[in-house]
């Protein structure tokens, strides 16, 4: 039976796990839900608003923005438009499925992080 300090060098000198750690998980998370809503409010500031007839910024920027929302909010915006059956979905479940989608998108970016690292240089 080995010693608990063999078994503590050999906890110390395995590889490392390929799961990536909560803390990079929340930071992808919370900076995709930044960008997404950032460029959510953006695109509407740049395009007059919801109800206005013109926009206030002639430029493709406000296009770019919303495209780049639309990417962002996948698949929680597919998610959301079958959830809704002609009527609101309520605010918290709402919210429920930004926050999800943003944790999705920061749990995947920090897989492919964690795999970039681990892999050999070529």
């Amino acid at each position: 039976m080995p010693s608990p300090a063999q078994s503590d060098l050999a906890r110390r000198s395995a590889p490392p796990t390929r799961r990536p750690s909560w803390r990079l998980v929340l930071g992808l998370s919370v900076a995709h839900f930044v960008l997404a809503l950032g460029s959510l409010l953006l695109s509407l500031t740049l395009s007059g608003g919801i109800d206005a007839e013109e926009a206030l910024l002639p430029s493709p920027l406000p296009e770019l923005c919303a495209g780049a929302t639309a990417v962002l909010m996948q698949p929680g915006a597919a998610l959301w438009s079958q959830l809704q059956s002609g009527e609101s979905l309520p605010d918290a479940l709402e919210w429920l499925l930004v926050l999800g989608n943003s944790l999705l998108w920061g749990g995947c970016a920090a897989l492919l992080l964690r795999a970039r690292q681990a892999s050999p240089p070529s």
